[in-house]
């Protein structure tokens, strides 16, 4: 699997972009949520925690602006 798009998309725009499916997604979410009650997140994980739920919320709705260009991997 060639990286260069992904590469390129994170120099042009300063992001990294890790693909997960929508139920990876949701595990990883409801781990970081199992964290924060047993102990408190970290801030770092803080902000995984709010980009996935954002992520999982534009996916839901069918938002398809938000998601990145596809031009740039070819």
């Amino acid at each position: 699997m060639s990286t260069y798009g992904v590469e390129r998309f994170a120099k042009a725009h300063g992001k990294l972009a890790i693909e997960l499916d929508a139920p990876q997604a949701n595990r990883i979410l409801l781990a970081l949520e199992h964290l924060d009650q047993e102990s408190g997140l970290n801030p770092a994980l803080d902000e995984l925690r709010t980009s996935i739920r954002a992520a999982l919320v534009t996916k839901s709705s069918g938002d398809t602006d938000s998601a990145p260009s596809t031009d740039a991997l070819e």
